[in-house]
């Protein structure tokens, strides 16, 4: 490209002294120079000021009290300046022609608003072999079909135009979770969003969930895809009996979640929920029976479910 588009990355980071650096080096060696690389201090106790003090233009620090990624990245959104806009989580990397790639198809294509791409996940110094699409099934366009059963944009991937972030709106932080999801389906109304087949994105992982934190993704991912059906009133309609199951698999990870946090009342209430949608769901009738034993062995299915063993996935499922 003969002059370098004006982009902005939004960084959010809380905590992350130990891994922010890699992450804003990531972003200086592109091979395509940012106009401004925002991070979003959202409250640090630990190091992360000092880290973030090494760094000069085009780094600004925005530091605020905490208030969680969303509104963290929305603080990003209203100081953006670039014609685009590029998100990067202080977990994560990119390499060095995430944004030339990208920025090549949004060049090729005027029409489309934006553009995602694949990614692979990096657990210490291993690496996956499948990459992100590849293990989701995901291959063609990005449509509120696809999205609706799964998810196959991060937002580490996305860069948009800014005026099609500024008419999706804001991310929504009662969404504790599923705030990408839901902002994907509203940036889908706007803008057509083209994939990128090149896993351009690491994805560093290793941290464990909380049971009260996957309770209220899985909660928060019904909220978006019940937007979702209401933005897209032709949806509904055209997935037919899939709706019922995915809300219903969807159930089963709500009920997961409760028996991991020892809930049984509450892995009952959802898993008879899913199976008066879907009386075929499979897992339903085995994580009922689970929750249907006595204290005792209830606490021994606790420690079997330990976090990472999912059981209906999560969004992408």
């Amino acid at each position: 490209m003969s002059a370098a588009p004006a982009v902005t990355v939004v960084l959010p980071t809380w905590n992350r002294a130990d891994r922010i650096g890699e992450a804003i080096e990531s972003v200086l060696r592109q091979s395509v120079p940012v106009r401004e690389l925002i991070v979003v201090d959202d409250g640090s106790t630990d190091g992360t000021a000092s880290v973030l003090a090494r760094y000069g233009a085009p780094v600004r620090v925005h530091r605020q009290a905490h208030a969680g990624v969303s509104r963290a990245r929305n603080s990003g959104l209203d100081r953006a300046g670039g014609e685009f806009v590029a998100f990067l989580d202080s977990d994560d990397l990119w390499k060095p022609e995430k944004l030339e790639r990208q920025l090549e198809v949004l060049r090729d294509d005027p029409g489309a608003g934006a553009v995602c791409c694949d990614m692979v996940e990096r657990e210490g110094e291993t690496e996956r072999r499948d990459t992100f699409f590849q293990r989701i099934g995901f291959a063609g366009e990005v449509t509120p079909r696809r999205m609706f059963f799964l998810n196959p944009i991060a937002t580490p991937t996305l860069i948009a135009r800014r005026a099609c972030l500024e008419a999706a709106g804001r991310f929504d932080p009662d969404l504790c979770g599923a705030e990408d999801y839901d902002f994907f389906f509203r940036l889908l109304r706007h803008t057509r969003v083209r994939p990128l087949f090149r896993a351009l994105v690491i994805r560093r992982i290793g941290t464990r969930t909380l049971s009260r934190d996957r309770l209220r993704m899985a909660e928060g991912t019904r909220r978006a895809l019940d937007r979702a059906l209401e933005a897209f009133p032709g949806l509904a309609r055209e997935l037919g009996p899939a709706v019922r199951r995915r809300f219903a698999r969807l159930g089963v990870d709500l009920a997961y979640a409760h028996l991991v946090g020892g809930d049984g009342r509450g892995a009952r209430r959802e898993l008879f929920r899913s199976l008066r949608r879907s009386p075929a769901t499979g897992r339903a009738w085995l994580f009922l029976a689970a929750a249907l034993l006595p204290r005792s062995a209830l606490g021994t299915m606790r420690r079997w479910c330990r976090p990472g063993r999912s059981a209906a996935g999560g969004i992408g499922s």
